[in-house]
């Protein structure tokens, strides 16, 4: 998916868009219900032209070469004056684990800031933290929050549970050494998008298993919940871009090494039978996305289980529209920073 989100004045994914007279294969499948003010961002996008789909279930690495040369011709674009973005290695899980690599967007001077943990999308099979340096860059001083983000085993090469280990490690690191950052280990939130978002929402459920570390709240951006790719969104955006059916039924095979039921919450969390004591979450879903349906399962789970919950279904959205430049996804990034400003009002 687009390494570089578009909140600037100038969308960098846009201004770097080489002119082509005919239109993206993969850009013509946008669905006809698209904002009208997002679909002009889609047309001859090269980021659209990955064929995701094909390459989980062929060639898996590819989709991390090319996109590693599609970033390669962007502009670096620095990080602005007072923040302060710098990489950490932790201890992994397990003794046997690898280390982990966090990449930490903080306000030079800032003590005892919230922070929000969180995890990248890619179909549990690509992506890395710096593809949301553009928004972290932004996000951070503008909500006052420490920014860490995961940068999480993937599969094939480690599947299922690496990164949700590796997200656990992350937790623990923060409650006991994110003095070391300028942190409040008592403000801790998680977040992210798409199988991000399946990462952070599994993390509450492992906390709360194993009685901590608390986290306090979760900001899910079109989470993948379901391992069974069975609802009704899911079946109808068969070719919809960036993520459908079919790609999301090969990431799930990379991710899980295990098929047997019942498939772990840690994993898929919707296949969990507790939703209670979960943090309260905000969950946002894009009418014309293939996970839509299971993000709203979700959210209705967390209702029903006394968790209180914002859900909101952004109409015209296709999968990953917050990084393609539009007002549409203006409005999403201030809807953030609205949570975001919101969790820790009552504590």
């Amino acid at each position: 998916m687009p390494i570089s989100p578009s909140h600037t004045n100038q969308s960098i994914v846009g201004a770097r868009v080489p002119s082509r007279t005919n239109q993206s294969i993969v850009g013509a499948r946008v669905p006809s219900r698209t904002n009208q003010e997002l679909a002009p961002s889609l047309e001859n996008n090269p980021w659209l032209d990955i064929p995701y789909a094909e390459l989980l279930a062929s060639d898996p690495l590819e989709i991390r070469r090319q996109e590693a040369v599609l970033a390669a011709q962007e502009a670096v674009v620095p990080a602005p004056a007072g923040l302060v973005v710098e990489n950490r290695s932790i201890p992994g899980l397990h003794p046997s684990s690898p280390e982990v690599r966090l990449r930490v967007y903080r306000q030079r001077g800032a003590e005892a800031s919230r922070v929000l943990l969180y995890f990248h999308g890619g179909g549990f099979v690509f992506g890395n933290p710096e593809q949301s340096d553009e928004l972290f860059y932004r996000l951070a001083p503008d909500s006052g929050y420490t920014v860490v983000s995961v940068a999480y085993r993937l599969a094939p090469e480690s599947p299922f549970p690496a990164a949700i280990e590796d997200g656990y490690a992350a937790l623990l690191w923060l409650t006991h050494h994110g003095s070391e950052i300028g942190i409040d280990p008592q403000k801790i939130i998680v977040g992210g998008r798409s199988a991000g978002g399946a990462l952070a929402t599994a993390l509450t459920q492992m906390a709360r298993d194993k009685k901590g570390p608390q986290i306090h709240f979760q900001l899910l951006s079109y989470p993948v919940t379901d391992y069974s790719c069975s609802s009704p969104s899911m079946l109808e955006f068969t070719a919809s871009p960036i993520w459908d059916y079919s790609g999301a039924k090969s990431s799930w095979k990379l991710y899980l090494t295990d098929h047997s039921l019942p498939v772990s919450p840690y994993a898929s969390p919707l296949s969990a039978t507790d939703f209670s004591n979960l943090p309260p979450a905000f969950i946002m879903a894009c009418e014309l996305d293939p996970l839509r349906d299971e993000a709203i399962e979700y959210a209705q789970k967390l209702l029903q289980a006394g968790v209180a919950v914002e859900l909101q279904v952004i109409p015209g959205a296709i999968h990953v529209f917050d990084v393609f430049p539009s007002r549409l996804s203006d409005q999403y990034y201030q809807t953030q920073l609205r949570v975001l400003s919101s969790v820790f009002e009552a504590l």
